[in-house]
């Protein structure tokens, strides 16, 4: 179910200065184009969740996140009160991409982002999506959201790498390089996937939780994946040997993934992880710390996203 809305009333923006694809630059255009609505260039990650807090305490309903997924991924925790008590759902992101990656935008905006913004605001649909809750048991014991992808393993290790590569580097690369490399060299984690259907028990070198398509700078690594169906698409891959990586590269991109020996993947509503040691994990390029044991599941229509009204 979608809601058409044509006010900008109670709509504000919020630029993050360090996203990879430069929320600082879209700034000044956004100011003058999106006015009279509120725009805001925060200057600290603590300064960005503050102003999101205040501003839907006041009364925003709407709220334009102009940065990458890492950008949508501090929105939606600094608001994780409200959304884990499902207080959320008459709220509405507005994605602006201007990240790394902007792999969420990929999902909604299919044909390339809105030309112009302030139509955008004016005319677009606000539709409900799911949301994934990540429950670390262990260690350090915390709970975080995520909108996109959880990554796990080597993952982690090609968002550092990732990090690590100058941003005039093209996104694509930026990705492709370390996942390259970390293939070669990243040393599997032996643990147990558990949902209600099965467990198994493998030595995991890459896991992908989707609810978007898209995650690493393009790679369509959950093909079947939905924004609001209630299920992840979980991709898990055992170590492949070098003919294989090479042989079924273009499968990173095309969504055949599923198609490779060595790569379990299917839908669930929820699952848990427990690890023989530590491993690492990002979510929505971010990196969120060491996990051994873990609970995954889904929360269904949690928060509304606006989609361009003839997309579906």
């Amino acid at each position: 179910m979608s809601n058409k809305v044509s006010s900008l009333d109670k709509t504000v923006v919020f630029c993050n200065p360090h996203s990879g694809g430069g929320g600082e630059k879209l700034f000044a255009s956004l100011t003058k184009t999106l006015a009279p609505t509120p725009v805001h260039l925060t200057k600290t990650t603590e300064d960005f969740r503050t102003k999101i807090q205040a501003c839907v305490a006041e009364g925003a309903t709407h709220l334009g996140i102009v940065g990458g997924d890492g950008s949508l991924h501090l929105a939606i925790n600094s608001l994780a009160d409200s959304i884990l008590n499902q207080q959320a759902k008459n709220l509405t992101l507005v994605v602006i991409p201007g990240g790394t990656g902007s792999d969420y935008s990929r999902n909604i905006y299919p044909n390339g982002a809105p030309k112009d913004w302030k139509a955008f605001l004016q005319s677009g649909e606000d539709r409900p999506v799911d949301l994934g809750l990540i429950e670390i048991i262990e260690p350090n014991p915390r709970k975080i959201l995520f909108i996109n992808a959880l990554g796990l393993c080597l993952n982690a290790e090609v968002v550092k790498g990732k990090n690590a590569i100058p941003n005039y580097v093209p996104a694509t690369l930026r990705y492709l390089l370390p996942t390259l490399s970390q293939i070669v060299t990243f040393k599997p984690v032996a643990m147990d996937v558990t949902t209600d259907d099965e467990k198994i028990s493998l030595k995991l070198l890459s896991g992908t939780v989707s609810k978007g398509q898209f995650a690493g700078g393009g790679m369509k690594v959950g093909p079947h994946a939905e924004l609001a169906d209630g299920m992840f698409e979980l991709t898990l891959v055992e170590r492949p040997g070098i003919s294989t990586v090479i042989t079924n590269l273009p499968k990173l991109y095309n969504g055949n993934l599923g198609e490779v020996p060595g790569i379990h993947q299917f839908k669930t509503s929820h699952f848990t992880m427990e690890a023989q040691e530590n491993f690492e994990a990002e979510a929505d390029g971010d990196l969120i710390g060491e996990i051994k044991k873990v609970r995954i599941s889904v929360i269904a229509k949690a928060i509304n996203v606006r989609f361009l009204s003839f997309t579906h």
